[in-house]
């Protein structure tokens, strides 16, 4: 083993098949079966350990899927999900592609039944990502709301979410403006704590918090650095998107988003700074 892999990792896998397989018997010895099989086990965790971040979340995901459902078929989703990642890389960097594989499709196992509703969502998936390549013939929408600018650089997803926000906008769906406001808010704050290395602060357990907790921590979080005009603002622009969310008597105006706009670019350019998206 020592062609394949460097001693320090050996000593590592050594230690983690040690820690993990050895069973002790009455008189505090180690049983000689466990010592068989962690010995056994240090080949494949120093192959497991030496494979690249995407590939160990692949790897990951495909024992989970092989403990959730009652048929797995290994090979086949390997292949099912490098192709994902082949057509994720075309848009995003390895950072942001482990971190989907680690959220979005470990997820799915909680929403998807089977086998067949996995593969299915991830076919999906897959054919959406090959549409952000292929030109739209519905034309732009005006620059209402967020400058174009500011999206050059930023994933075809984003960049969707910020021409419905501009279009709705241009056609007067302003309920639709303010509730698009709020989405784009909150996926940028998830994409600034990402490329800051504190997503577990946004977390619980494998899913993220609500927006409110989200904000509450970006307030105080230090490393998130937020300045104090973003921070006083992220709370309107959550509230204003909520109320044409979930208040039946309300309906947004457009002298309601004109109030409001310019402050939500502001922060939405802050966001973008602090995602490494500008």
């Amino acid at each position: 083993m020592l062609k394949k892999y460097t001693l320090s990792l050996l000593i590592e896998c050594v230690d983690i098949s040690l820690s993990t397989y050895i069973s002790y018997g009455k008189e505090g010895k180690p049983n000689q079966d466990s010592i068989d099989e962690a010995i056994r086990k240090i080949g494949g965790i120093a192959y497991n350990k030496s494979l690249s971040p995407i590939d160990q979340a692949i790897l990951h995901i495909c024992n989970a899927g092989a403990k959730t459902y009652s048929y797995w078929d290994n090979k086949k989703a390997k292949a099912l999900l490098h192709q994902y990642v082949k057509h994720l890389s075309k848009h995003w960097d390895e950072q942001d592609i482990e971190q989907d594989l680690k959220t979005e499709v470990m997820d799915l196992f909680a929403t998807k039944s089977n086998w067949s509703q996995w593969t299915s969502q991830i076919d999906s998936w897959i054919d959406d990502i090959i549409g952000w390549d292929k030109p739209s013939n519905t034309p732009v929408p005006e620059e209402t709301i967020l400058p174009n600018d500011l999206f050059s650089k930023a994933p075809r997803f984003l960049v969707t979410i910020q021409q419905e926000i501009n279009a709705s906008y241009q056609y007067g769906l302003y309920d639709c403006t303010a509730i698009m406001m709020r989405r784009l808010t909150e996926i940028l704050l998830i994409q600034a704590y990402r490329k800051k290395g504190i997503e577990s602060d946004i977390k619980n357990e494998d899913y993220y918090i609500n927006l409110d907790g989200i904000i509450k921590n970006a307030n105080t979080n230090t490393v998130l650095d937020l300045t104090a005009s973003t921070k006083k603002d992220l709370k309107s622009i959550k509230e204003f998107g909520n109320l044409s969310a979930h208040r039946i008597l309300f309906n947004c105006t457009q002298s309601d988003i004109d109030a409001i706009k310019m402050k939500f670019r502001t922060v939405i350019e802050e966001l973008l700074y602090k995602a490494q998206i500008i």
